[in-house]
């Protein structure tokens, strides 16, 4: 309760926040500064009982968030947005599992020992009223790779498909959970349809985590097959299976994972790349073709005879177009 209660304030502050841009936008200024917003909150801590550093980071991030969306952000409500305290390294302590905040002590399980220096933190409510602690350190992980080179095809039947012929299985975690959901749906039970989702969500953010980290470690140079899930889920019969493989997510995880190991990371436009035979690089009649052709899995080179798996071939395709770019970069870098 007294979380929540927080929660609103910060809201409150918010809201101050865009009333005073929008009033300023109406007068002919575009954006208020971080230094406007704190002359006008200045001496209202004690008021609204709010630490004075969290409104501080509340007209942060405010100005932040209009900055990087090039126009006011919006609203926050109780009941759209779910609760978000902001905090200042100055502001908090942290002793074992005790998390003392403008002098009130909060017990909270640790998932992980704190390392390094604290720079920030937030508390933030989850879907199913649940509350988190996130804290940000500047401690950095001695971390290394591998010195594979690894083409990736991504797919929904095998959610991957590396060029060395490794596949990591698509556990389609939404169709797993989907009669559950529906029937919790119907009988409007909202609390249990929230549960459902959370755990998809998080039994996908898990197995995503593991092969992406799996991946980035084995390898120096990861050439990834982009895909443009949007388009793709236009079509209505696979648009669940699209957003049940969870691309957009994975791609995010490799990049940056692979970027904080030293690694190369880069991203390939897929199309054509499984009707491409990679040995003879002639792209086949006999290839599937379309969305008709995505039950075709093996296909025969009519050019060289090769029996190629579809995913494989792909993946072989991709970490030759990859390649090849990489090359003509550095070799534009050179000639500059």
């Amino acid at each position: 309760l007294f979380r929540s209660k927080l929660a609103s304030k910060v809201n409150f502050v918010w809201n101050f926040c865009r009333e005073q841009q929008l009033w300023a936008k109406s007068r002919g200024r575009k954006l208020l500064y971080t230094s406007d917003f704190e002359f006008l909150t200045a001496g209202s801590s004690k008021e609204l009982g709010l630490n004075s550093a969290v409104i501080q980071a509340v007209v942060k991030q405010f100005v932040k968030s209009s900055s990087q969306h090039k126009k006011t952000a919006n609203w926050r409500s109780y009941k759209k947005n779910l609760g978000w305290i902001p905090l200042k390294n100055s502001a908090i302590s942290i002793s074992d599992d005790t998390f003392k905040f403008n002098g009130i002590k909060f017990k909270f399980w640790k998932s992980r020992e704190i390392q390094g220096k604290i720079q920030s933190a937030s508390i933030s409510q989850g879907s199913q009223n649940k509350w988190f602690i996130n804290i940000v350190t500047d401690h950095t992980a001695d971390v290394y790779s591998g010195d594979g080179v690894v083409g990736i095809d991504l797919g929904c039947k095998d959610l991957l498909t590396l060029s060395n012929g490794n596949k990591y299985a698509n556990h389609k975690y939404y169709r797993k959970y989907q009669s559950k959901l529906a029937l919790a749906q119907k009988s409007k039970k909202k609390k249990l349809v929230r549960k459902f989702h959370k755990k998809i969500a998080n039994s996908r953010k898990d197995y995503l985590h593991k092969i992406s980290t799996q991946i980035a470690n084995g390898n120096k140079i990861i050439i990834l097959g982009d895909i443009n899930s949007s388009n793709l889920a236009k079509n209505h019969k696979i648009a669940k299976s699209i957003y049940d493989c969870g691309w957009f997510l994975l791609k995010t995880l490799l990049g940056y994972k692979a970027i904080e190991r030293g690694s190369v990371f880069e991203l390939i436009n897929e199309s054509g790349t499984t009707r491409l035979c990679n040995i003879c690089k002639v792209v086949d009649a006999n290839s599937p073709k379309g969305f008709s052709g995505l039950k075709i899995r093996e296909w025969k080179c009519s050019g060289c005879g090769t029996t190629h798996d579809r995913d494989v071939n792909a993946s072989l395709n991709i970490l030759s177009l990859g390649l090849e770019r990489l090359a003509n970069k550095r070799k534009s870098k050179i000639c500059a």
